[in-house]
């Protein structure tokens, strides 16, 4: 057991107030959890937030908020999230019913990387992933620094939400996809559920 969840400078009275809400945040698919400084993710500067206003939610990734996320994501020297909230199982409905409330927030996207392209020059250097999870939901996800990663390999990705993007599949069917901006994304498991990620080992407050 983590030798900081044991030591004695938290008070009775305190640990009461902190234990039914590190269980309220699990319940609902949010942690936070502490790191090495160094390799933590950055919170998101108010310039940064003000950028992501200029979303253009079911247009592609050419605004002003992708590049706030990109650049802001290639800043990373870690993929661990320190003392900010993660979802770890995003609830992709309740993102694409408001985009605008949660914009910016910190999620966990695993699943087998379906197929990937690069973005417009101008806007990367990133990768443009289609992600399949478990339950069969496509995400977009947007890694900065395009890594070299094999189509159908597991994967698992820290990333900022970013909003909703309309594309007609290869199926010819437009469809809304819920779309992240990342980086450093992991590899490894089977079907994608299993994929190792940088939070493991990470102690919830």
């Amino acid at each position: 057991m983590n030798a900081r969840r044991n030591r004695p400078l938290v008070g009775g009275h305190r640990l009461r107030a902190i234990v039914p809400m590190a269980i309220a945040l699990m319940a609902i698919g949010i942690v936070a959890t502490r790191t090495n400084a160094a390799d933590a993710i950055p919170p998101l500067t108010d310039q940064d937030r003000a950028r992501l206003e200029a979303a253009v939610d079911g247009r592609d990734y050419r605004d002003e908020a992708f590049v706030a996320l990109r650049d802001h994501a290639a800043t990373w020297t870690g993929a661990t999230p320190g003392a900010e909230p993660i979802r770890l199982e995003p609830d992709v409905e309740a993102l694409l019913a408001d985009p605008a409330a949660a914009r910016g927030a910190l999620c966990r996207v695993v699943g087998v990387l379906q197929q990937q392209h690069p973005v417009d020059a101008s806007y990367g250097p990133a990768s443009e992933w289609f992600v399949r999870r478990t339950d069969g939901r496509v995400l977009i996800v947007y890694v900065a620094g395009a890594p070299v990663i094999a189509d159908g390999a597991p994967v698992a990705v820290v990333a900022r939400w970013y909003k909703p993007i309309s594309l007609v599949a290869r199926d010819g069917v437009e469809r809304t996809y819920p779309a992240f901006v990342g980086a450093m994304p992991a590899t490894g498991g089977g079907d994608g559920a299993s994929a190792p990620w940088p939070l493991m080992g990470g102690v919830v407050i």
